[in-house]
C-alpha cells in the first residue's frame, strides 16, 4: 500500500508565508501564488508568472477555481523583486477587488501578502484598516514608517541620500505618533 500524502495545514499566517516562500521564485520578475484552503487545510496551490513590475492575477478566475475546489478560503501572495515590501496603490486596489470578488461567491480572502527576500507585508490587514478609527490608522501608519526608516538606518549599505531621507521619515513619524496620542487623549474630552 502506498504511503498517504501528508496534509498541509496552516496554523498561522506565518505557516502559509513559509509555504509560499518555498514555492515562489524570488527573482527579477513578479510571481504570485494562490493557496486554495478549507478549514486551514491546503487543497491546492497555483503559481502565476509575471513581469518585472506586475503579475496578472484574475480575481474571477481565482474565485471560480475556489468554488470548483470547494475552498472556503484563499490566501494570496506576490513577490516584489525590487525588495521594497510596501504595497503600491495598485496592490491595495487589487486586494479590495479580489476580496469583493471572492465574497460574492462565499469565499474568504484570508490574506494577500507581499513577499521580498527577507520581509512580508499583509495588504489585507492594511485594507481592513478602513473600518478602524482614524487615530488607530494613523498610529499604525506612523509605526510602519518608523520601522521602515529604522531598518534603512540600520543597514550599512544604504546610500547617504537614502539614509538622510530615512532620518527625516523617522523624525516625522515620531512626531506624528506623539500628535496622534495627544489627539486620542483630547478627543474624548471634547466629545464629553
Amino acid at each position: 500500500m502506498a504511503p498517504r500524502k501528508k496534509k498541509t495545514v496552516f496554523g498561522t499566517v506565518q505557516d502559509a508565508i513559509e509555504y509560499m516562500r518555498k514555492h515562489l521564485r524570488l527573482g527579477n520578475t513578479e510571481q504570485a501564488i494562490v493557496l486554495y484552503v478549507n478549514n486551514n487545510e491546503l487543497i491546492e496551490h497555483e503559481i502565476f508568472d509575471g513581469l518585472a513590475g506586475s503579475v496578472d492575477l484574475n480575481g474571477m478566475m481565482v474565485a471560480r477555481k475556489a468554488v470548483l475546489l470547494g475552498a472556503g478560503e484563499v490566501i494570496c501572495a506576490h513577490t516584489h523583486p525590487s525588495g521594497v515590501c510596501a504595497p503600491s496603490s495598485a496592490d491595495v486596489s487589487h486586494t479590495k477587488e479580489l476580496r469583493d470578488t471572492l465574497r460574492s461567491v462565499g469565499v474568504d480572502l484570508m490574506d494577500d501578502i507581499i513577499l521580498t527576500r527577507d520581509r512580508s507585508f499583509s495588504v489585507r490587514a492594511m485594507v481592513c484598516l478602513e473600518d478602524v478609527p482614524l487615530f488607530s490608522y494613523h498610529e499604525g501608519l506612523a509605526d510602519m514608517i518608523l520601522l521602515m526608516s529604522k531598518w534603512i538606518l540600520d543597514r550599512d549599505d544604504a546610500p547617504g541620500a537614502i539614509r538622510g531621507y530615512a532620518e527625516q521619515l523617522r523624525v516625522t513619524s515620531e512626531e506624528l505618533l506623539q500628535q496622534v496620542r495627544v489627539a486620542e487623549l483630547i478627543s474624548p474630552l471634547q466629545a464629553g
